[in-house]
């Protein structure tokens, strides 16, 4: 809507012009002026002195003056970058379209602020099938193996499952060794197959909801070969399973393939980033990612905004890191452990001074809880206070993690101010569970705990309330 109305106040401008010029100018016709009037008396007019080449010319040293105070953090702007990739965009895991429409929209936001944009791109191993074939009674039928399934070979009854595959649909039917069909929904693929395993099953076929194919993908590799039907396939086979016994022999051949992915990274400097500010744009598999992590993405992306054209923004770098969701058998934080591979192989990585990590952002509690290096923390803590925010220095639980680490382990001061209780990894998590009050909070929080950091860094800028780090 702003982008609209800017173009029509322009077109309007222009047309205004060009209607004064056109009112002030001769009327255009190809007659010569009459030829009896007299020539004014007197000496001949002095010629007017000549215009300099450069005038006008912009100076190429000319460049816009920087605003010695960012902006006010905006609370609906990020909101829309928010509703945009969790709503408008939807399911964003590692390796789909998903994920490479929200580097798209990422790299041209960001493009629009005014930043240098570079798109990072890397790839990672997962446990692939390179084939499927599936026979039932003799004919061969379409299907698709899913990413990160166990290979193998399983000739079987085709038992065809009651309900949606939770644990007690296995109840008081005879699944062992059996291959099982089961219908998609509210379950996640691993759920379904992990529940069909422990039931005894061989092997698993999973044919969609609706209308056409799919392609799935597994968080870790199962123990059972598993593989997709589209709705026709599969609601045929029910039929057939559900009339009487039905055999067929499902083999999936695995290996090892590539998952593509880039991280987004935004910068107005030359001189390399001193502060690095960033979030995972990616989901896990089918759930929108609003609170994890659409929420600390978009806040990454408002921070961008509040800094542009800032005093001390040449310092930083503002990242949206793909690839951080476990997919496939790869562990997770894949993006921000190649950027960090790349910066410690430049010796880029000993110019970094601090990273800020931003991650569930909203949902949950009202009280944020900052993890991280101890001085950082200290210091955010103390501008929580100042702005009137309900903050506490904790840890993350145990086995849970974020890009963060990434740094920590290469040594760099990290901060990750984070909120504890958020669903997340869940279909809920969508953009309805998003708390704008608790984002709100996270947001304000963030965009002075980064002016202090640019301070820390060495920007002019003045230190925000509460800022206990001095200029290094």
């Amino acid at each position: 809507m702003l982008l609209l109305a800017l173009f029509a106040a322009l077109a309007l401008a222009l047309a205004l012009a060009l209607a004064a010029c056109s009112s002030s100018s001769a009327p255009d016709n190809d007659e010569d002026p009459p030829s009896d009037v007299e020539e004014p008396a007197g000496d001949e007019p002095d010629e007017p002195d000549p215009v300099p080449d450069d005038a006008d010319e912009p100076d190429e040293n000319d460049v816009p003056a920087l605003l010695d105070t960012p902006r006010a953090y905006d609370n609906d702007f990020a909101l829309g970058v928010l509703e945009a990739l969790s709503l408008g965009i939807g399911p964003r895991a590692r390796g789909t379209p998903g994920e490479t429409a929200a580097a798209d929209f990422l790299a041209q936001t960001f493009a629009d602020l005014g930043y240098d944009v570079e798109r990072q791109a890397f790839s990672l191993p997962f446990d692939a099938a390179t084939s499927v074939d599936l026979t039932v009674e003799g004919e061969s039928l379409p299907a698709s193996a899913f990413r990160g399934t166990m290979g193998g070979e399983v000739t079987a009854t085709i038992l065809s499952v009651p309900g949606l595959g939770s644990p007690s649909d296995f109840e008081g039917i005879d699944a062992d060794g059996a291959i099982v069909l089961i219908e998609r929904g509210v379950l996640f693929f691993q759920a379904k197959i992990a529940n069909a395993a422990a039931a005894g099953a061989a092997g698993v076929l999973i044919f969609n909801n609706e209308a056409g194919g799919f392609d799935g993908s597994l968080e870790n590799v199962s123990s059972i070969p598993a593989a997709t039907l589209d709705r026709t396939t599969g609601v045929s086979l029910r039929r057939q399973a559900e009339a009487g016994p039905t055999s067929g022999t499902l083999r999936v051949e695995g290996g090892r393939g590539q998952l593509l992915s880039e991280n987004i990274i935004a910068s107005s400097g030359t001189e390399g980033c001193r502060v690095y500010v960033g979030g995972h744009y990616d989901s896990v598999i089918d759930v929108p990612g609003a609170n994890d992590n659409a929420s600390g993405t978009s806040l990454v992306v408002a921070l961008a905004q509040a800094f542009a054209g800032v005093e001390g923004s040449e310092l930083v770098c503002f990242v949206g890191f793909a690839a951080e969701e476990a997919v496939g058998g790869i562990a997770g934080i894949g993006g921000s452990m190649f950027l960090v591979s790349e910066l410690i192989a430049s010796g880029a990585i000993d110019q970094v001074s601090a990273m800020l990590n931003l991650d569930v952002a909203s949902g949950g509690t009202d009280s944020v809880v900052l993890v991280g290096s101890t001085d950082l923390a200290f210091s955010a803590a103390a501008i929580a206070g100042e702005l009137g925010i309900n903050a506490q220095i904790g840890s993350l639980p145990p086995n849970s993690g974020s890009d963060h680490l990434s740094f920590q382990l290469a040594g760099v001061p990290v901060l990750f101010p984070t909120i504890f209780g958020a669903r997340i990894h869940v279909p809920e998590d969508d953009f309805a569970a998003v708390d704008p009050a608790i984002l709100d909070s996270v947001g304000r929080l963030a965009r002075d705990t980064l002016q202090c950091l640019i301070v820390a860094a060495g920007g002019d800028l003045a230190s925000p309330p509460g800022c206990e780090l001095g200029p290094s």
